[in-house]
């Protein structure tokens, strides 16, 4: 019986490359970037580190449009923020996976460290929509608040790009080959992590 080879790339790959390649596929980076700087809970990491397995450059891009999408995000939760005050705090709550002990961080945070605290959030797993809305309502300044954001999220975004930029060449021929398998186990690491998240905060 002959031995079969497996296909050097899989037409799922070519699929998916072809649509992480497209414009749409930055326009979900785009909102994807603003959705999570307001009311969505899952980070556009998840969708970057997607992109970034099957093209690494246009992941950098994808990367800099998120961080786009979390200026505008980002800009409409503060001026919520400074003109609800602490009217949304009770709306924040009801977003999955923020508790009262987050308020309560960032407010310190902020009060001690100013703006310069949302360098330090990403490092502790604090949404960045806290940080939004919180330097709304102490009048931080929406300028220096929009030029830090930009920090902040490059400093979130890029890192975990990289990452699996370099994880997608070195096992590029897996993920050319074994399309369905790569998928699984990334969506399989994120799923641990927010599993994992979620139990820390209970």
């Amino acid at each position: 019986m002959p031995l079969i080879t497996p296909p050097e790339v899989s037409s799922i790959y070519t699929r998916l490359l072809d649509r992480v390649a497209s414009m749409p596929s930055m326009v979900i980076a785009f909102f994807w970037g603003m959705a999570e700087a307001t009311f969505f809970f899952v980070v556009p990491d998840v969708y970057l580190g997607f992109v970034a397995l099957f093209h690494p450059r246009r992941a950098l891009r994808a990367a800099m449009i998120a961080v786009g999408g979390a200026l505008i995000g980002g800009g409409s939760m503060y001026a919520l923020g400074n003109l609800l005050g602490s009217g949304m705090e009770d709306l924040l709550l009801r977003i999955p996976l923020i508790d009262r002990e987050m308020l309560d961080l960032v407010a310190n945070q902020l009060s001690s460290q100013g703006l310069l605290a949302l360098v330090s959030g990403p490092f502790q797993g604090v949404p960045y929509k806290i940080y939004a809305v919180q330097a709304g309502a102490k009048d931080l300044g929406i300028l220096a608040f929009l030029l830090v954001t930009v920090l902040a999220r490059l400093e979130r975004f890029l890192p975990l790009t990289f990452l699996v930029m370099l994880v997608g060449k070195i096992f590029v021929k897996n993920v050319q080959r074994r399309t369905h398998l790569v998928l699984g186990v990334y969506g399989l690491v994120w799923l641990s992590i927010y599993a994992a998240y979620a139990i820390t905060l209970k």
